[in-house]
């Protein structure tokens, strides 16, 4: 089983390769496996891929110098050529196409439109033969989002959505637009072509070693910065560990399809989350709770007001991080509505049973992060010191005027 894996230096692509390599994978699909990481040339020399090389021999594990989107020209057939002969020389039995522009605020969202359809297409044809169009792989993993589904109105009972839902649901990111679009594409090919897909809706990840979302919030929650809890963040949130993502993807590498599966909405969809979520308030009281801060109700804080106050710690905030999210008040306006989803149809078809709820996993990736030191576990805030000395200092200027 000779495996292609674009993204191997992202998030889930780094926590993927070990688990598929171990004996446990082997004798679940009872095949030999090795894995092929497609990266971009000047991605080549990076630590992920180093020390993976450093694990597994070459039998197991070997980089291919590549790329699946050519971001300055509009013709991709070079690209898709190149694609189809790497197939061809390395004898790919499956893609996992981890690879995305996930920006859900993008200065250039051209990039993220190519990157995640036109590059998702540039793979899908280089799977086919170029005479016939016969597939030249076993199977296609798409790992997508349930960006794609959006969210909806908070409103009891918080009915999680599921695939059957998603005519209903519209995206509320560009980047959810694009991997819907490229959803889309997907099915066309399985469909047109015979060539063998499955689809997986990732919720958002979080867990050891992560640097977005999640991370972020728990690093402002330790700095003291998110210590309040305003009443209106009421939506209910779900959040996927990555070990259940893992999981998720090695199933969907040895699941046998039947025919039943084609006769539902979206077949071969699976929407991958943990069994239950949180509020966003419950979520903000339980991380300055676990780190020991000191948090404040605020019934009366409107939206409006919380907004301008992100707004104006956002734009300090991300003088020093390349991808803005929590602190922008889009972000904060959507914690009024829910994201909550069913993984019901992956119980069902992909055997998959998740580990951790968002809270139990939340609980283990903050004793991570104190334990490897990512989130510094201060005694006392650092933004009550800092407000406190400038509240000192402003007194003793008044007084002196």
């Amino acid at each position: 089983m000779n495996i292609l894996v674009t993204g191997v230096t992202g998030y889930i692509g780094s926590n993927l390769v070990k688990p598929i390599l171990k004996d446990e994978f082997k004798l679940l699909n009872n095949r030999k496996c090795k894995v092929f990481a497609l990266v971009r040339g000047q991605s080549r020399d990076n630590k992920i891929l180093r020390d993976l090389e450093d694990q597994f021999p070459r039998d197991q594990f070997q980089v291919i110098s590549g790329d699946f989107i050519d971001l300055l020209n509009v013709d991709q057939t070079v690209i898709i050529n190149k694609l189809r002969e790497t197939l061809k020389e390395h004898k790919i039995t499956t893609i996992v196409h981890l690879a995305a522009k996930m920006d859900f605020y993008p200065t250039d969202k051209e990039a993220v439109l190519k990157t995640n359809v036109v590059g998702v297409k540039n793979l899908l044809k280089a799977s086919l033969s170029s005479s016939d169009k016969r597939p030249l792989i076993e199977r296609f993993i798409y790992a997508s989002t349930t960006e794609t589904m959006g969210s909806k109105e908070s409103v009891a009972p918080h009915t999680p959505v599921s695939e059957l839902d998603d005519d209903q649901s519209v995206p509320d990111y560009l980047y959810g637009e694009t991997k819907r679009s490229a959803e889309v594409i997907v099915r066309k090919f399985e469909k047109k072509y015979q060539l063998d897909t499955i689809i997986l809706r990732f919720t958002g990840v979080y867990g050891r070693n992560d640097d977005f979302s999640i991370f972020e919030l728990i690093q402002a929650v330790s700095y003291g910065i998110l210590c309040v809890v305003p009443s209106f963040a009421n939506g209910h949130v779900m959040f996927t560990h990555i070990d259940d993502v893992v999981q998720s993807v090695i199933l969907a590498m040895v699941k046998e399809k039947n025919d039943r599966d084609q006769t539902q909405v979206l077949p071969y969809t699976y929407i991958i989350a943990p069994n239950k979520g949180m509020t966003y308030s419950e979520c903000l009281v339980f991380l300055n709770d676990k780190l020991g801060r000191q948090k404040f109700y605020l019934p009366f804080l409107s939206l409006q007001a919380c907004c301008k106050l992100f707004s104006v710690v956002g734009s300090l905030v991300y003088q020093f991080k390349e991808k803005p999210f929590i602190f922008k008040s889009y972000t904060l306006s959507q914690m009024t509505r829910d994201r909550v989803y069913s993984n019901k149809r992956a119980k069902q078809e992909l055997q998959f049973q998740p580990k951790y709820n968002f809270k139990q996993g939340l609980n283990l990736t903050v004793d991570d992060y104190i334990i490897t030191e990512r989130v510094p576990l201060f005694k006392i805030s650092p933004v009550f010191i800092f407000i406190l000395i400038f509240v000192l200092v402003l007194r003793f200027l008044i007084k002196s005027l």
